[in-house]
């Protein structure tokens, strides 16, 4: 069952790939009801088709319904990420993990092509900085001001992003300061391994503005 959500303010989705930034235009700004707390997220989208609102209520907030809310986000807003065969995999509280395939993702070399591997793991910490909001009741836009991405060795296979939570004082300086201020840095670090070694790393700082909810 597809998620259905309501009219209202929240998380700004931004997406980066090797070439030039480029930001999808926020159009709408709907919030996913699940349970009793209102999960926040801005969609984008591009013309009066994208204007939609709808509502779905669960039994309760659990873990998979969030990570399938984060799903459906990158799917709809990220036409791309259907492409590359994204896939939200897990979430144990402390790491954040992306799936794709290699098929749709194979370059030249018959290995993982650069972009999209860039791509996924820029979203994986987009991801984390989304849960982050979501178990803190804080509405904002997440975009990323900066990354460096290496490229340690080829990937071969299917391969998985791991964006590891920062440390506990981290996160309450993040939080803090976005209550405070209304705006916020997070410095986050992705990584890709290859049969157990580290074959690409990305490290990226993540900013959260804070929008008051409706």
């Amino acid at each position: 069952m597809q998620p259905n959500f309501r009219k209202d303010s929240t998380h700004t989705l931004c997406y980066s790939t090797p070439y030039p930034m480029r930001f999808i235009t926020a159009r709408d700004f709907l919030t996913p009801v699940v349970g009793i707390a209102c999960k926040h997220v801005t969609w984008y989208g591009s013309g009066e088709q994208s204007h939609k609102s709808f509502r779905e209520e669960t039994p309760k907030n659990s873990m998979h319904d969030r990570l399938h809310t984060l799903q459906s986000i990158l799917h709809h807003e990220i036409p791309l990420t259907r492409h590359l065969g994204l896939k939200v995999e897990s979430y144990d509280g402390q790491c954040l993990t992306l799936r794709a395939p290699i098929a749709p993702n194979i370059n030249h070399k018959s290995t993982a092509f650069a972009g999209s591997l860039n791509a996924v793991m820029t979203l994986a910490g987009w991801g984390l900085i989304w849960l982050l909001l979501d178990d803190t009741d804080l509405a904002g836009t997440i975009v990323i001001q900066r990354s460096d991405t290496r490229y340690v060795l080829p990937v071969r296979d299917d391969f998985i992003a791991r964006c590891q939570k920062p440390s506990a004082e981290e996160i309450a300086r993040f939080v803090a300061t976005l209550r405070s201020r209304g705006k916020a840095r997070l410095e986050l670090a992705v990584e890709v391994l290859q049969e157990g070694k580290l074959a690409v790393a990305f490290s990226g700082r993540y900013v959260a503005h804070g929008h008051k909810r409706e």
